[in-house]
């Protein structure tokens, strides 16, 4: 991120214009270099393996967004898990 603004809500909107993806949540995590890095968990309804989906995603997130907004962390899911308080968990 690296100084740069990053709309959540913007990425995850994106991501879920891509047939197959059933939720999406966004979030920052450490980066010695930049400060922050842009992160993406991911639910998805189709089997693909999760290589072929970030390869989807990365090329997706190429073609409509800013490099400093494209998720350098990508994890795929068979859930979002949610805290106590109903927040998004990053674990």
């Amino acid at each position: 991120m690296g100084g740069q603004k990053v709309n959540p809500l913007e990425i995850a909107e994106m991501l879920q214009e891509i047939p197959g993806i059933e939720a999406v949540h966004i979030y920052k995590a450490d980066d010695p270099i930049t400060g922050h890095k842009v992160c993406a968990r991911i639910v998805t309804s189709d089997a693909r393996d999760a290589l072929t989906w970030k390869r989807t995603i990365r090329n997706h997130c190429r073609s409509k967004l800013a490099p400093w907004k494209i998720p350098s962390r990508i994890v795929i899911s068979d859930q979002l898990s949610v805290t106590a308080r109903l927040k998004h968990s990053v674990e």
